[in-house]
């Protein structure tokens, strides 16, 4: 395991956000696996070259696949919804420093659909976690 800094940058209706994380970074099962706090929530991000699945705390939860149509489930006390979710763009690329993604995706609510743009950089910082 070793340490890593997250920044994601966020495009949605006309904003741009941009959040950071220290966490640890680890490869498991042929993935690369990020792990990093948001709001006292842990946050994971499994990474593969066709796939890219998040988990925040057993509160969403997510996956996101180029072509494919799934759900994000997002989870409040003891009730439970799902948004279905079409990913556009999905790319992983290995580079020196860790990973770096680009992600499109839409929600698809009943009544509208948001857009989303996302670059995600994983930064590894150190050989120990």
């Amino acid at each position: 395991m070793k340490l890593c800094d997250t920044e994601i940058v966020t495009f949605t209706e006309g904003r741009r956000s941009l959040f950071r994380a220290r966490g640890t970074f680890s490869r498991e099962n042929g993935a690369s696996v990020v792990r990093y706090r948001d709001e006292g929530d842990e946050v994971t991000l499994l990474l593969r070259e066709d796939s890219l699945v998040m988990e925040r705390a057993g509160r969403l939860s997510a996956v996101f696949r180029t072509g494919a149509q799934t759900q994000m489930i997002v989870r409040a006390a003891e009730n439970q919804g799902c948004i279905p979710v079409e990913t556009l763009l999905y790319r992983i690329r290995n580079i020196a420093e860790g990973p770096v993604i680009h992600l499109r995706y839409r929600l698809l609510f009943p009544e509208a659909v948001q857009n989303f743009t996302l670059k995600i950089a994983i930064e590894v910082i150190s050989e120990e976690g």
